[in-house]
Formats: structure tokens, sequence, C-alpha cells
């Protein structure tokens, strides 16, 4: 008994401060397809991010846009297209999505990919239409910090 708490003691507090204590590199974060997408700059406020045409910008991660209206409003615009769709076939995906959308100083959307995990079913297809349903939001999100060059907004939802 006293070496089972001796080895949890061990691993889960003295492995952990070891680990923590060493030098972190920030690794590139993925999109579902094996590109790079971002890995997070010390400031943690902002991000090198790695266009799907191999540019790499400085973007601003820390809540520098919003969606006019909110989440709640911009999930609700998204599912209503999701729906909505023509040939929806009331299978529902129940899980987790999470989309990267690269804004540039005017809040123009230069892209929008796809994070693991990938959908379970029908990946291409409900990878492109959640995409142009995110393109479609143009226009419709303001700045909370402004000066910024490069905005990045991570849209994550879960779908019944």
């Amino acid at each position: 008994m006293i070496i089972k708490c001796l080895l949890l003691h061990i691993f889960l507090f003295i492995v952990p401060t070891i680990c923590m204590s060493q030098g972190v590199v920030s690794r590139y974060v993925e999109d579902v397809d094996g590109r790079p997408i971002n890995r997070l700059l010390d400031d943690g406020k902002t991000v090198e991010y790695m266009t799907l045409e191999g540019r790499k910008v400085i973007a601003y991660i820390a809540y520098g846009v919003e969606f006019n209206a909110g989440k709640d409003s911009l999930d609700n615009y998204v599912k209503r297209f999701y729906y909505n769709q023509e040939g929806y076939d009331n299978v529902e995906l129940n899980q987790r999505i999470v989309f990267s959308i690269l804004f540039d100083k005017n809040l123009n959307i230069i892209e929008v990919r796809q994070l693991p995990p990938h959908f379970l079913r029908k990946e291409e297809c409900y990878k492109k239409l959640f995409i142009d349903i995110l393109n479609n939001t143009t226009g419709m999100w303001h700045k909370t910090i402004e000066h910024e060059e490069w905005y990045v907004y991570w849209y994550v939802t879960r779908l019944f």
C-alpha cells in the first residue's frame, strides 16, 4: 500500500513538476488534413498562423473579434443553415466541431479550416458545408481589439 501511494505521488506530483520546469516548445496545431495551422507565441495572445499557401502571419487570438450578435447567435446561424441544407438526411452528427477563422485587419475572412476530430460520416461533404457557412459570415463581425493586422477566431460548437 505504501509503495502504491509513493508511486502515485511520483506520477501525480513529481513528474509533472519536472516536465513543467523544462522549456516548453510550442508545436503547430494541425487541421484535419494534417497541415499546420498555428502555434501559440510566448505572449499568449498571438499565434504564428500558417495559411494554406504557406505564408506565416502573426495573428491575434485573445478575443480580438466577435460575431456581431454574440456566440449564441453564431451557433444559431450555423445550425440554421446546417439543418436546412438541401438533402439533409435527419441523421445527427452528435459531435463537437472546431474551426479556425483567419481574418485580415478589415475583418475579411481569409480562410476557414477544420481542426480534428474528423466528422464521423460524410467527411468532405460536411467540411465543405461548414466552411461555406462560416465564409458567408463576412461582414457580420466586429473588432474588440483594434490595430492588429490579423485575427484568428476559434469556432467551437456541438451538433446533436
